[in-house]
């Protein structure tokens, strides 16, 4: 079928990437870009991912129905089952398939700092023996992969009950 010659590129090429920002800057797009992808398995994500980088994500002007419970409770696009059938039953709430590894819902920036600042009053309670102990733990097991089985984590559940002691 090939004749033997070589064909040519294409006639344009693209010199950078698609900014869907760029000639577009209004609150709604500013709400599709800062919109939270949660309670989905990791395809599902990467396919509203790449929806809204390309600007192909619309959102719902009203509530969807859930498949499962058949109530109008879902407030996200793309989605078939509401946030507390999918949670519940380990269900995926676009595609609908079970899977195990659910990510946990992110946490809005007010209950990050709350959370944030009851850690640093409970970590000032401590003395300064466990409070070392504690970060270097923590240090320890941010720079260590999860690969550790059941036995490891039992016994670092051991070691913050001990930081909780005040026997010096």
């Amino acid at each position: 079928m090939n004749s033997g010659h070589k064909k040519k590129g294409q006639k344009y090429k693209n010199t950078r990437a698609f900014n869907p920002t760029l000639h577009d800057t209004s609150r709604k797009t500013k709400q599709i870009m800062e919109t939270q992808i949660q309670g989905v398995c990791s395809r599902c994500k990467d396919v509203i991912e790449w929806k809204i980088r390309y600007k192909k994500y619309k959102p719902l002007t009203q509530p969807g129905k859930c498949v499962k419970c058949l109530e109008r409770n879902i407030m996200q696009s793309y989605y078939v089952i509401c946030s507390n059938c999918s949670t519940t039953h380990g269900y995926c709430a676009k595609c609908g398939k079970k899977f195990e590894n659910m990510d946990k819902p992110l946490l809005t920036k007010s209950q990050q700092q709350s959370e944030d600042a009851a850690f640093e009053r409970e970590l000032n309670e401590l003395s300064e023996r466990k409070r070392r102990a504690l970060l270097r733990h923590m240090t320890k097991k941010t720079e260590k992969p999860d690969d550790d089985d059941d036995t490891n984590t039992s016994n670092t559940e051991e070691h913050h009950t001990n930081y909780d002691d005040d026997s010096d």
